[in-house]
């Protein structure tokens, strides 16, 4: 039974069966060692002795898998040497020959002999008729030049996994991190996955703008510009807007673009037509403040019920089920009817970390336009209320400040709705 890693010797069929034995008491004492790729660096024989009880209807379980990452092929071999030459009962014979090994495959005698927990001269020694060079304790690295005698290499990275469902998909993610952004030491396979979920979230974003973007959104009644809302804004017909719906950005430093907001919605909107706008709750007074500007009036205040549980505010220490949907009307006020509570459908995250669902504002869109008006967006971000407000036979205007944002919304409306 030969494998690409399994450097040492065939245990003998009673040192075999005494394993095995010990597994089908015990289970796998010490952990399975696999790279990145799913190769088996240490373990051979115990994954042996288990595929044999489990043939007999033992039931074993499944053992803890180290995944190291980050290594060379050389680092590879020391590391499996390492790992079995204390553990293994080897003769002076078999000892000599994985150290002419370790030293063909660079690694110094200083190195040799931490590995093994003997004294330098011992390797020295044992190596004195070998045919390869023991007396310069320098290495060389992978262009050829010297690295100084007391050189140590990084150790492996390590992600450590507990079962087989596990096991596989920790292999996928780490393909998507790339070993060399595996953090060092030891991680945790969740921090892993994560991070592998991110990833596949950004090559996502770049799949739509490089597959589906194009000079401008080809769709009729529907129309993205890429600029500022004071400066864009100003391009806008006074009374030519008749639904201001939209989600600024909610921290502290963005406060100021709510002064923006509400001097365009006095200017834009119809007269009795209405601006609806998300707010977080930690700067709610602030909001209120300055949407309240002569001619813009506040009528109420929507319920959206956060759905998937509750968002913890640690400015606050507070577990926060909803978020506010301000609704302000330009004068003169005229009575219109909704309901104040609507459950949310939760956050669309694909394109933009900020970005709310769709199926949430169907509801704002239909109660406070008709078919065929016009919805603004100020702050469009990947095209959530452009996309509803086509869906609805309304036209829309969106204004994204970021050009990555902004190519993510026009790639998304193109993908989306070119064949809605």
């Amino acid at each position: 039974m030969t494998y690409q890693y399994q450097l040492l010797p065939d245990l003998s069929t009673d040192e075999f069966t005494a394993l095995k034995e010990s597994i089908k008491q015990n289970g796998i004492l010490v952990p399975i060692e696999k790279d990145e790729a799913g190769n088996i660096l240490d373990g051979h024989h115990r994954l042996r002795a288990m595929a044999e009880l489990k043939s007999e209807g033992v039931d074993i379980p499944w053992p803890v898998v180290n995944i190291r990452s980050g290594m060379d092929e050389q680092q590879k071999r020391n590391h499996v040497r390492a790992l079995n030459i204390i553990r293994r009962h080897m003769s002076k014979d078999q000892l000599k020959a994985q150290w002419e090994a370790m030293r063909a495959d660079n690694m110094t005698l200083e190195q040799i002999a931490r590995t093994s927990n003997v004294g330098v001269n011992t390797v020295k020694r044992a190596l004195d008729n070998s045919e390869l060079p023991n007396g310069n304790s320098e290495i060389t690295n992978k262009r050829g030049q010297n690295r100084p005698k007391k050189y140590k290499p990084k150790p492996p990275k390590t992600v450590i996994t507990t079962s087989k469902k596990n096991e596989q998909s920790m292999f996928d993610a780490l393909a998507t991190v790339g070993a060399d952004n595996v953090p060092d030491g030891i991680s945790d396979a969740k921090k892993i996955s994560t991070m592998a979920g991110e990833i596949e979230k950004e090559n996502k974003r770049q799949e739509i703008i490089d597959q589906r973007l194009s000079d401008g959104v080809v769709l009729d009644g529907v129309d993205l510009r890429l600029g500022d809302l004071s400066i864009l804004g100003a391009e806008l017909e006074d009374s030519s807007i008749d639904l201001i719906l939209t989600d600024p950005p909610y921290p502290a430093e963005f406060l100021p673009s709510w002064d923006a907001l509400a001097a365009l919605a006095v200017r834009v909107l119809k007269p009795s037509k209405f601006l609806v706008a998300y707010s977080g709750q930690l700067h709610l007074p602030d909001v209120m403040q300055k949407l309240s500007v002569p001619g813009l009036r506040y009528y109420w205040t929507i319920c959206l019920i956060h759905n998937g549980g509750n968002q913890f505010i640690q400015a606050r220490n507070v577990n926060c089920g909803w978020k506010p949907l301000l609704v302000f009307q330009k004068e003169p006020i005229e009575k219109i009817g909704f309901s104040d509570v609507i459950q949310g459908t939760g956050r669309e995250k694909e394109l933009h970390d900020w970005a709310q669902a769709t199926e949430e504002l169907n509801y704002v869109i239909e109660k406070l336009s008709i078919e065929g008006d016009v919805i603004l967006d100020p702050f469009a971000g990947s095209g959530t209320t452009l996309v509803a407000a086509k869906r609805n036979n309304r036209r829309s205007i969106g204004f994204e400040i970021d050009e990555d944002k902004y190519k993510i919304a026009m790639g998304r409306l193109n993908g989306e709705l070119q064949n809605a």
